[in-house]
């Protein structure tokens, strides 16, 4: 938005008049191309596109304020950089109360640090991600630090030399048409391959999208203006008087055509007869953000307050209407639970700095929970969840940590990050569900995530990846699955930390700090989950490493947690045969920076088996 004298002026997106471009010759990139910023699929995919036009790419920091340094040594040795392309990080998942000045100036600051008005190559690209132009839900940081980054590029777009396009994606048609938007020589294009109509749904369900109305047309805008917005009171309403008729015997189909309409709204299809009940969310098209927009509406619809991981939890249509219908049965048959009351003890104990105190509590009241010594004798367990599908092997076969937070969505971005290029499944702790029992001893709570290994490797070769408390559970894994016959072809632990190691006492108020500063955003600190946490930290607590011999890659996060300037914070682990360093600290490491660690882990399965 633009406040002028005349008026307050907002953005369109039109067709750009490419066939002007197409018409001399596109704009060809020559000898070195300098990358820098984000280290995600995008900059491979680039990368690949210009070695396939003759140039020559090198890989440059993610900070452009750096990249005098490589330039520098490129110059000396007689290739100096006739390109810079830089790639913006995507932009961490935030609604707009969420927004603060602290973390705004945080997302903005690389922009002050761009070759705007400096000495260095001829050309020189911003590419911003696609939200940071539309928005979208959660996208009020991508929107906002996206458009002052856009305003400092402009200052270099009238001295002739710097160039923002928007490249959404790593679709081969949109990243082949970037050459032809350099050459129109115009500020702020958009290179994307994406279903304008489809995505102006997603944007303003039920009205009119002005931003992409030239684009869509005043047919799109009808068909939407035909489509309810987020469910109101009367279809609320409608949905529990439709319940109430139903027996027990009927509540899950009724529950599934409201879960498969939403879901149909939320990705932009005509009919819920195109979500497949049986199919999971995330193959159909679902990813982090959409998974959130999801659980708003079926909150809206249902009346209950329903965890932003709900799909991770619930993988397809039919499981989640399943749940659904039970929690529905539940309320008939008992009154409704008291309020949690360990989440508001957790919050005082940290500002109180009693954090140990606090998780040792929860170590002995997990121990008055349901147990259970024998995975096939419980009565309840978690199924794994497949984040994506791929044609290569292995199978990645994620842990998740065990804070109250934790759960699949950990590696949701990871798993697209890889981008098809192996299929990637979570498995799921048992006791963080709503009547699920913890194991009892570290050797059933071993044998049922094995039991769930085998449900995603469907025999074939699997590679065990762990974040933080996952690494720990993934190395035992790999010892148990050794020990019987079915060994994983590798290891991968991210930013492990052993239980009981001097690096975690003082370490921990910042590690418990990350935790409560996520609560709700993909899953509730509940006391179910809370109990769960202290139950596998007790587990877990006097756990010792045995030997495996699986080949090992230790993937660090780069940076600190605020607070740890004064300790020796790094990961470490004994024996990892390859340790990688990449973006981001323990827990933006697979956020923002999700990416970076894919490119790394699939990198080096690549090396290693060819």
């Amino acid at each position: 938005m633009a406040l002028r004298p005349a008026g307050a002026f907002a953005r369109r997106l039109v067709p750009a008049p490419l066939g002007l471009a197409a018409e001399a010759a596109a704009w060809q990139p020559e000898g070195v191309v300098l990358l820098t910023g984000a280290t995600d699929a995008r900059r491979e995919a680039l990368a690949r596109w210009l070695t396939e036009r003759g140039a020559v790419p090198v890989h440059g920091p993610l900070d452009p304020a750096a990249a005098g340094e490589p330039l520098a040594r490129l110059a000396e040795a007689g290739t100096p950089a006739g390109t810079l392309l830089h790639l913006a990080e995507r932009a961490e998942p935030l609604a707009l109360d969420g927004l603060d000045a602290r973390t705004l100036a945080e997302a903005v600051a690389a922009a002050t640090a761009l070759p705007a008005g400096r000495p260095g190559p001829a050309a020189q690209v911003l590419c911003l991600p696609g939200g940071s132009v539309w928005g979208g839900a959660g996208q009020a940081l991508a929107a906002v630090s996206g458009a002052y980054l856009d305003a400092v590029a402009h200052a270099g777009t009238r001295e002739g030399r710097l160039r923002t396009v928007v490249l959404d994606g790593t679709a081969d048609a949109a990243i082949a048409a970037l050459g032809h938007a350099v050459t129109l020589g115009e500020h702020g294009l958009v290179v994307a391959e994406a279903d304008w109509t489809a995505l102006a749904r997603t944007l303003r369900p039920g009205a009119t999208a002005p931003l992409l109305a030239a684009l869509t047309g005043p047919a799109a805008d009808r068909d939407r203006d035909d489509r309810p917005a987020a469910p109101d009171h009367d279809a609320a309403a409608a949905l529990a008087r439709r319940l109430a008729e139903a027996g027990p015997s009927d509540r899950p189909a009724v529950l599934l055509e409201a879960v498969r309409t939403q879901a149909a709204l939320v990705l932009g299809h005509r009919s819920a007869e195109a979500v497949d009940p049986e199919r999971d969310f995330l193959e159909q098209g679902f990813a982090s953000l959409t998974a959130v927009e999801l659980r708003n509406r079926l909150t809206a619809l249902t009346g209950r307050q329903l965890p932003a991981a709900l799909i991770y939890d619930f993988p397809t249509p039919a499981a989640l209407a399943g749940h659904l219908a039970a929690q529905a049965q539940a309320e008939d048959e008992a009154p409704a639970p008291a309020a949690g009351v360990l989440a508001p003890m957790l919050r005082q104990a940290a500002e109180a700095g009693r954090l140990g105190e606090f998780t040792a509590m929860l170590r002995t009241a997990s121990e008055f929970r349901p147990s259970f010594a024998d995975p096939a004798e419980a009565d309840r367990l978690p199924a794994p969840v497949r984040l994506t599908g791929g044609e290569g092997l292995p199978t990645l076969v994620c842990l998740p940590s065990v804070t109250a937070v934790s759960g699949p969505h950990q590696y949701a971005r990871f798993a697209a990050a890889l981008d098809g290029r192996f299929r990637v499944g979570a498995l799921r702790a048992p006791g963080f569900g709503t009547g699920e029992p913890l194991p009892a001893t570290p050797e059933a709570a071993v044998r049922a995530l094995a039991a769930q290994t085998a449900q995603l490797a469907e025999g074939g070769p699997v590679v065990l990846v762990g974040h933080s408390s996952g690494g720990v559970l993934a190395h035992a894994l790999t010892r148990y699955l050794e020990e019987t016959g079915v060994p994983p072809v590798a290891l991968v632990l991210l930013d492990i930390y052993a239980p009981g190691s001097e690096l975690v006492a003082p370490l921990l108020p910042e590690l418990m700090g990350g935790m409560v500063e996520r609560d709700g955003v993909f899953a509730p600190m509940d006391d179910d989950r809370l109990t769960a946490m202290g139950g596998w930290f007790r587990l877990l607590e006097k756990w010792e490493p045995d030997p495996v011999g699986a080949d090992t890659l230790l993937v660090r996060a780069a940076d600190p947690m605020a607070g740890w300037g004064h300790h020796r914070w790094q990961s470490r682990w004994e024996p990892a045969h390859t340790v990688v360093d990449v973006p981001g600290d323990h827990y933006s490491m697979l956020e923002q920076h999700a990416g970076a660690v894919a490119s790394a882990v699939g990198d080096w399965l690549v090396s290693r088996t060819g």
